[in-house]
């Protein structure tokens, strides 16, 4: 039986060299750190406004999207985390909703499809902090499921703008994983050409977070 538990904390005498390595410094990604130092706190009203809008694009209520998933999803998204998470279950399926559609929103979605920018957004206006909120997403305990972002991304509520359709040639199917590695490889953070990417996408590698898109 393979392992499902891929999102963990590292251990203290790691987190002695180099804390800022191991910890989220702008925004909290999953329950390891959501009730962590005020730091965090600021981004949580940002999610707050993108699950508005995520909300409004779709059929279901909030506490609808927390029922389906509590009762689909919630005993595997627990099993990914090595430690027990010890918070009562609307509580922990609403974080995970909030950081995925967070996720999703803003980095994937709105990288893809820019006219619906709000131009008061001070996340997507500030490059410095997309890169370093990305670098938050990379953080070993600051990682989601994979599997809840493709459950979540649906192309008929996030379209795309034809302006980026050439980017998709040759793409038989636009998935969270294609967007999230084009990111990542647009911002500096890993290299790759569109065809590489395809490739990669098309390996069946498992992907259980973030850190394995590196």
């Amino acid at each position: 039986m393979t392992n499902s538990r891929c999102i963990f904390r590292v251990p203290p005498r790691l987190q002695l060299v180099c804390e800022k390595a191991y910890a989220p410094q702008i925004v909290s990604i999953g329950p390891l750190h959501h009730h962590g130092k005020e730091a965090l706190k600021a981004m949580e009203e940002h999610k707050r406004r993108y699950l508005k809008y995520f909300l409004g694009r779709t059929n279901l209520s909030l506490m609808q999207y927390i029922e389906k998933i509590k009762n689909i999803r919630e005993a595997k998204l627990r099993s990914c985390y090595l430690e027990t998470i010890e918070l009562k279950s609307d509580e922990f399926v609403k974080i995970i909703l909030v950081d995925a559609i967070f996720v999703i929103h803003e980095f994937l979605f709105r990288y893809w499809h820019p006219k619906l920018l709000d131009e008061s957004d001070c996340i997507f206006g500030e490059p410095m902090m997309t890169y370093d909120i990305w670098m938050d997403l990379l953080v070993l305990e600051n990682q989601l499921p994979f599997f809840i972002l493709e459950d979540l991304f649906y192309l008929d509520i996030f379209p795309i703008s034809s302006e980026y359709s050439n980017r998709f040639d040759g793409v038989e199917r636009l998935s969270i994983m294609f967007l999230s590695r084009c990111f990542l490889a647009d911002s500096g953070i890993i290299g790759g050409t569109i065809a590489k990417l395809e490739t990669m996408c098309c390996s069946k590698e498992k992907v259980q977070n973030f850190v394995d898109l590196l």
